[in-house]
């Protein structure tokens, strides 16, 4: 049964692997059979591992990783939370400036009466 080992891209990029971890010169000697347990030995032919029908994925966390994506998007979030937050209290401060009851402007946000006089009663401006 053919196994990882038999894989050319495998071995390729063990090869390359290797040679960068070793050098050219002791990859090469493990690769022909000079060190135990060494793969076989057609492992380091250059014709086995055709490149150009290989095309790299990023790996998605490495690259958020290094353009911080994710981390501009958590602080404009965090920023946006609280503009919002900001204008949602600017806008149930000016409606009972107007005369809006709290029926009125929980029906509007969608909440009960109760919670929004609750969070807003010490602030009222009548």
């Amino acid at each position: 049964m053919a196994g990882p080992k038999d894989d050319p891209y495998l071995k390729e990029l063990g090869r390359r692997a290797l040679e960068e971890l070793l050098g050219v010169e002791s990859a090469r000697r493990y690769f022909e059979g000079g060190d135990s347990g060494g793969p076989d030995e057609d492992a380091f032919d250059d014709d086995v591992f055709d490149e150009s029908a290989y095309e790299p994925v990023p790996d998605p966390v490495l690259a958020d990783f290094f353009t911080g994506a994710s981390l501009r998007a958590l602080s404009a979030a965090r920023d946006g939370l609280e503009e919002a937050k900001a204008a949602y209290e600017q806008a149930v401060l000016q409606a009972r400036t107007a005369g809006w009851t709290w029926a009125e402007v929980a029906r509007v946000l969608g909440v009960s009466k109760q919670s929004v006089h609750n969070r807003f009663r010490d602030r009222d401006p009548r």
